[in-house]
């Protein structure tokens, strides 16, 4: 057990965070720099799925562009009626 205190009971078992982007720009890089740092100080599988809903700054730009790894998806929501 590590000392964020989960087992292991499923083995192949992933940890997946959902992540709401709304005009984040300013807080993306930080958040995603300690969320990193966390999970990977847990030694534990994860994956975190960014969400952005139509944001109006360089959210997209920052998460297409800086925010890289194997465990990072990104979805784009569309508002076709916009």
């Amino acid at each position: 057990m590590n000392k964020y205190n989960i087992s292991r009971k499923r083995k192949g078992a992933m940890i997946s965070i959902i992540i709401p982007c709304y005009n984040e720009q300013e807080a993306l890089p930080i958040f995603y720099s300690e969320i990193t740092r966390v999970l990977d100080e847990m030694h534990e599988k994860y994956e975190l799925l960014f969400i952005n809903d139509g944001s109006k700054d360089n959210t997209l730009d920052i998460l297409k562009n800086d925010v890289r790894n194997v465990s990072i998806h990104l979805m784009l929501l569309l508002n076709p009626s916009k």
